[in-house]
């Protein structure tokens, strides 16, 4: 069902739906118990918590989202399940722990990345890479990017995997731009050990940055906050124009 790349147990799985339609209210009974369910799990999970959990502990605990997020059902069924009063009640929980699990998967990797001594061998083999392998390539069909380009992200982390890869895939040269010093210092630490300090640049910032740097089309993280101007949409299909340089919004994190 997904391509995380440790042996475990899932909690849902694909037989669960032999003989629906998976686009219909039979789906929506079968999924809101788990989503009902994670939910409340997660609520026992303190920011601290969370960050005491081992790498391994904490893909676990997230497996469910994974599950959900690539199952093989219908495009009616997120109308649904939004229909659902409990659910939509819900969301702002699963949302500020979907955040906070890659603010510390990333704290995780990066660690593994920086003490690795074959850093590239590390980012293939970590439990999300298939993910941010799809990201980079959807996003370049999206963006219709070229290594002709220079792009500029907002809200690159501590582990800008999505340039990192962009590079390493199509040559495309760019930018990393965040707000928080702390997760600047430590990409930069990355980009020195993969030796990509002249495609990859990094600076502590945020949208008034672009200002002052040499790009050419601009990519929001999804879970950047606050939001850039002139404005934001939960679509990636939509830009806007800035001279003749295109802004994207925003780029989904690998669910």
């Amino acid at each position: 069902m997904h391509e995380i790349n440790f042996f475990h147990e899932h909690e849902l799985k694909e037989h669960d739906f032999d003989g629906c339609c998976k686009d219909c209210q039979n789906t929506l009974a079968i999924i809101k118990p788990h989503i009902m369910g994670f939910a409340e799990k997660i609520k026992a999970y303190s920011h601290d918590r969370l960050k005491a959990l081992s790498a391994r502990e904490l893909y676990q605990l997230y497996q469910i989202l994974d599950d959900l997020a690539h199952m093989d059902a219908g495009p009616h069924l997120s109308g649904l399940l939004l229909e659902e009063q409990e659910i939509r009640e819900v969301l702002p929980t699963i949302r500020s722990y979907y955040t906070t699990f890659f603010n510390i998967h990333e704290r995780h990797l990066a660690k593994e990345l920086i003490e690795s001594p074959d850093p590239w061998k590390q980012i293939t083999t970590f439990p999300l890479y298939p993910r941010y392998e799809a990201l980079v390539k959807n996003q370049i069909d999206a963006m219709h990017i070229s290594s002709e380009k220079r792009l500029a992200f907002l809200g690159s982390g501590p582990v800008p995997l999505s340039l990192i890869l962009l590079n390493r895939f199509f040559g495309i040269p760019s930018v990393g731009i965040d707000s928080d010093a702390e997760s600047v210092e430590i990409s930069r630490q990355i980009i020195h050990c993969l030796g990509l300090e002249k495609k990859i640049e990094l600076v502590q910032g945020n949208d008034a940055t672009l200002d002052d740097l040499n790009w050419d089309v601009v990519l929001v993280a999804a879970l950047a906050e606050p939001k850039p101007k002139p404005g934001f949409s939960h679509s990636c299909s939509i830009s806007w124009q800035t001279g003749d340089r295109p802004w994207w919004c925003s780029a989904p994190t690998p669910a």
